[in-house]
């Protein structure tokens, strides 16, 4: 995928990340703000470090 996309998913995933972040904090939850940030964060991780399938036809 190229790094352009990669990079424009990132900024969505954290947007949104951040914005349930917020709300659950609107909303007068504890614990689960911190959740959302983390969720976010780690997907933003794996989506970077973890390599793309690619199926090689033989």
């Amino acid at each position: 995928m190229p790094v352009k996309i990669k990079i424009g998913f990132s900024i969505v995933v954290l947007m949104v990340a951040v914005a349930g972040y917020f709300f659950l904090q609107w909303l007068g939850q504890d614990f689960t703000p911190y959740l959302a940030l983390f969720l976010g964060a780690f997907c933003i991780f794996a989506f970077w470090v973890f390599p793309e399938v690619s199926h090689k036809k033989k």
